[in-house]
């Protein structure tokens, strides 16, 4: 497949899906526009890409290890929250039984712990409810992230609402 400029540890390198026409014809356009083609690059991916799926085993491996400790973890301490068994990704969306995602989020950034409240994922106030939580990091991060949110958690009042007016931002 023709190469597109995408990065993959400081390599530029790339990979196109696309219809056997289109190929063709961006293959064709490439000619008149191309310096040179990042040969060393190529076999480089290429020979990364050759542990394909052993790499992809191995995190798939690591993310189910973080997704069983993390749902481990915010179970026995945070009983009261609903936590899904996700099928794959790398977060789970916690219910938490009570429209106070911002309020959280807040208490836990004053923590130390940066987290997306479920209204950042939605427009209205949708999502209150949820709480967006990575699964991805290592068990002792995981372990004082869980330990951060119970903490903020029972530190919320139940009677403050928190307006989340601020700027939307990816987590």
């Amino acid at each position: 497949m023709p190469g597109t400029g995408k990065q993959l540890h400081g390599l530029r390198i790339g990979w196109i899906r696309a219809g056997e026409e289109l190929i063709h014809r961006l293959v064709q356009s490439r000619y008149s526009q191309d310096l040179g083609t990042p040969i060393l690059e190529q076999l480089i991916a290429l020979e990364m890409l050759g542990n394909y799926d052993e790499l992809l085993r191995f995190r798939a491996g690591q993310l189910a290890e973080g997704r069983g400790n993390l749902e481990s973890l915010l179970r026995g301490v945070l009983p009261e929250w609903e936590v899904p068994h996700v099928a794959g990704g790398l977060c789970t969306w916690v219910n938490l039984g009570a429209p106070v995602s911002s309020q959280l989020a807040l208490a836990a950034r004053d923590r130390g712990l940066l987290l997306g409240a479920g209204p950042r994922f939605g427009i209205g106030g949708v999502f209150e409810r949820f709480l967006r939580v990575p699964f991805s990091y290592p068990l002792e991060d995981t372990r004082q992230a869980v330990d951060i949110l119970s903490s903020a958690w029972h530190s919320l009042d139940p009677g403050v609402s928190v307006h989340d007016d601020f700027a939307p931002a990816l987590v």
